[in-house]
């Protein structure tokens, strides 16, 4: 009798360290087979470190990722390569380390290229509009933003890009930028602002819009 119960205690451990060796393998299985279905499921299967989050989701947004896209949801992890889209209705917010963070509203493309919290970040705005803003004072890291029109570079810690009432245009509100087209660039101050008339014409002179141009490039990502 004891030497049965003894046996059927063995059966059961060896039961137990069975079920648990095929929890362990489906779980190591789980990464690949979800990031295959659905690319920001999960952000191991790329071997990249996460830079940030999507800390707002609102609408239709679709998030890209090495070729493979899928709807984006608020707490989505964010890395550097990463394509942000929405649609005619749909907004996000990245946070990007623990001072960065840039707003998106509809009908955009975004793509993060590079950053490095603290040091410099590397970004393209394909189309639609967006705020680049940082939480941290004082000295301010490079950024640079390609965009539809040319390139965006500078120092600063809020600005404006994207297109307002049928053109592009750059408003700063802390810092400083060079907004650059082709062979043409204008240097931005606080409270400055340039426009684009076309893709690849010269920049406008640095001025500041009127409030109501700047409440409603701002109303656009906010």
């Amino acid at each position: 009798m004891k030497a049965d119960v003894k046996y059927r205690d063995r059966l059961k451990g060896v039961s137990r360290r069975v079920a648990l060796l095929a929890v362990m393998v489906v779980a190591l299985a789980m990464p690949q087979e979800l990031y295959a279905q659905d690319p920001i499921a999960t952000l191991a299967a790329t071997g990249r470190p996460g830079i940030g989050t999507l800390e707002v989701v609102s609408g239709t947004v679709t998030l890209e990722r090495d070729g493979k896209a899928g709807p984006a949801t608020t707490g989505d992890a964010v890395t550097v390569g990463d394509t942000i889209l929405t649609d005619d209705k749909g907004r996000a917010v990245l946070s990007l380390g623990a001072s960065t963070q840039v707003s998106i509203g509809s009908d955009t493309r975004f793509r993060v290229d590079h950053f490095a919290p603290g040091e410099d970040g590397a970004f393209t705005l394909g189309e639609g509009a967006m705020l680049y803003t940082r939480s941290a004072r004082g000295q301010q890291p490079p950024v640079s933003f390609a965009a539809p029109f040319g390139a965006v570079e500078g120092r600063a810690g809020r600005f404006f890009i994207g297109r307002v009432e049928g053109q592009y245009g750059v408003a700063v509100m802390r810092g400083r930028v060079k907004v650059v087209v082709g062979g043409g660039a204008v240097n931005l101050e606080p409270g400055d602002a340039a426009d684009i008339p076309r893709n690849g014409s010269a920049p406008t002179a640095a001025q500041p819009w009127s409030e109501a141009r700047l409440r409603l490039a701002l109303s656009l990502v906010e």
